[in-house]
């Protein structure tokens, strides 16, 4: 072979070999028309390619405004979420603050009502206890402290013991009327008060929440206790002559040698409760709910029981003499050894016959049947 055949061999194979090499970054290069080549396009075609452009700006301009809107409002959202957030936290320590300011308010009105409560000045214990009185409804960790301090106080100041019956005064003084009265109409719960042995005659405690109060030997005499709550009460040996207890609720309450004498106890809840050897000789106890009471060996001589429910009442013992007993439900109460004479059983419903009342208990001529 000659070597101009193969030289041409050679060119024919660069160039095929040129031919089937890749495009380079030049090749792929755009060319733009140049202007000479926009101005030989026709009109047309210029006024469209000039409308596509502008278009293609304004997509871009646009496309750049959201994108700058989308930047904003997720900064927007940023800042408000860490305002509220920010927000929330004030408000957390504001409260926090306010309750301690409120405690320490609290706490300090509470030192000054008690700091006025030791003071010799009857109107300055007066305006304590006014102060105790909020502080029951605006404090309530602090209840069982005021109403416990309120009890101690009345115990304190009443007359002592050493002041014969006779000379007490007619009517309690206004600071330890004050401090049963907070005491009294206190709708909030708290263990039961402790006024043993209290010496407060004529004091005025209607409607009075004392469930479970401990009143054991307390002197209550002419005292108005209307419609009182004294369920499960202390009352041993108390002393409530003449005191006005009607509508009172004292079922489950303990009056055993409790001195309730011309008491009214009409229409009183007596359910249960323990009357041995009571004095209740003219005491007014007609309509009573005295079911299932324990009234053996108690003194009911001239006592208005006319209407009382006396169903399952232990009677035995009892001086029932010259006391009205008249219907209409008492049956079955135990009148074993009971002093009836004079006492008027007409329209009674005993389910017990004349005859075995008399056999069992102690009637006389004057026992009316």
């Amino acid at each position: 072979m000659s070597d101009s055949e193969t030289e041409g061999d050679g060119q024919e194979q660069g160039q095929d070999e040129t031919a089937q090499a890749p495009p380079t970054r030049r090749s792929l290069r755009i060319t733009l028309p140049t202007q000479d080549e926009l101005d030989r396009l026709p009109a047309e075609v210029r006024l469209e390619l000039r409308d596509r452009h502008r278009a293609e700006r304004h997509q871009w301009l646009n496309s750049l405004g959201i994108l700058f809107g989308v930047l904003f409002t997720a900064g927007s959202l940023v800042a408000t979420g860490m305002a509220v957030r920010t927000s929330q936290e004030d408000l957390r320590n504001s409260q926090k603050n306010l309750k301690v300011a409120q405690e320490s308010q609290l706490t300090d009105r509470y030192a000054k009502a008690l700091e006025a409560l030791a003071d010799d000045d009857t109107t300055i214990r007066l305006g304590a206890i006014h102060a105790f009185t909020r502080l029951l409804t605006d404090s309530p960790r602090d209840r069982d402290a005021i109403t416990a301090l309120l009890a101690g106080f009345t115990r304190e100041h009443d007359p002592a013991p050493t002041i014969k019956q006779a000379k007490l005064p007619i009517e309690p003084s206004t600071d330890i009327a004050a401090a049963l009265t907070t005491l009294a109409n206190n709708p909030y719960p708290v263990p039961p008060l402790d006024l043993h042995q209290i010496r407060t005659p004529h004091i005025s405690l209607p409607k009075a929440h004392f469930s479970k109060a401990n009143l054991n030997g307390a002197d209550l005499h002419y005292a108005d206790l209307i419609g009182t709550k004294l369920s499960g009460a202390d009352l041993r040996v108390a002393n409530l002559r003449y005191a006005d207890l009607s509508g009172a609720k004292l079922s489950g309450a303990d009056l055993r040698v409790a001195n309730l004498r011309y008491a009214d106890l009409s229409g009183a809840k007596l359910s249960g409760a323990d009357l041995r050897v009571a004095k209740l000789s003219s005491a007014d106890l007609s309509g009573a709910d005295l079911r299932s009471a324990d009234l053996s060996g108690a003194k009911l001589s001239s006592a208005d029981l006319s209407g009382a429910d006396l169903r399952g009442a232990n009677l035995s013992g009892a001086n029932l003499s010259g006391a009205n007993l008249r219907g209409p439900d008492q049956r079955s109460p135990d009148l074993r050894g009971a002093n009836l004479s004079g006492a008027d059983l007409r329209y009674a419903d005993l389910s017990q016959s004349a005859d075995e009342i008399r056999r069992i208990a102690k009637t006389d001529i004057k026992t009316k049947f």
